[in-house]
């Protein structure tokens, strides 16, 4: 007859520490460093302070942000691909190293209703209006002011609207403006051209995760 072991798993040397030495231990280290830590369990998870956006802005200029391609953005407080950044957003004052890199937002806060501070604290706003062209990395897309969704189906110049709205232009009235929802909805992108691949490994790696940190 088999004996029956119960075996336990031994507690690592790290987790015997006082919480007091963690809290030690995590202060001395690099952003990137602490994510990865973050990401081990519960316990690290919760003992861990989210980053402060001077702490991205330091980050963003590190090798490793540099590597992938990350910059930070002063809404959602997140350090996002560059692909969710309009080429502005990512050049001259607004660069890595440029006089204001703490101005930066990316599209998706861009497009999404929030508040203003500076026309009223009930006050909301969108800082891409309808109607707004964004390039990015070169290619073109538009934040159309009839359909309101954001589209890589540009419409002619001047239009202010997607390709599929422009006859509507000249057919029949402008319709009533509606708030955009965000990107949980299913009908968002109905004809972006698939833009926003979400199935990106490095997207889930980090952005499912900086929100929270």
């Amino acid at each position: 007859m088999a004996l029956e072991h119960n075996v336990s798993k031994p507690e690592s040397y790290l987790m015997r520490l006082p919480v007091e030495l963690h809290k030690d231990i995590i202060d001395l280290l690099a952003l990137p460093e602490k994510v990865h830590l973050k990401l081990t369990g519960r316990y690290f998870a919760s003992l861990i302070k989210a980053a402060s956006h001077s702490e991205l802005l330091a980050a963003e200029n590190t090798e490793w942000a540099i590597t992938k391609g990350l910059f930070s953005c002063m809404d959602c407080i997140r350090l996002r691909s560059l692909d969710k950044f309009a080429d502005t957003m990512r050049k001259n004052k607004m660069g890595r190293r440029g006089s204001e890199p703490d101005r930066r937002f990316c599209i998706d806060c861009g497009l999404r209703l929030q508040l203003s501070p500076e026309l009223g604290q009930n006050t909301t706003e969108q800082r891409y209006a309808p109607g707004t062209e964004i390039t990015v990395q070169g290619k073109p897309f538009i934040f159309c002011r009839y359909c309101n969704k954001y589209t890589d189906q540009v419409g002619p110049k001047h239009s202010l609207a997607c390709s599929v709205c422009v006859p509507k232009d000249k057919l029949c009235s402008r319709k009533s403006y509606e708030p955009y929802p965000g990107y949980d909805s299913d009908d968002d992108f109905g004809h972006s051209g698939g833009f926003y691949d979400y199935e990106l490994e490095n997207d889930y790696e980090y952005e499912a995760h900086w929100s929270d940190f």
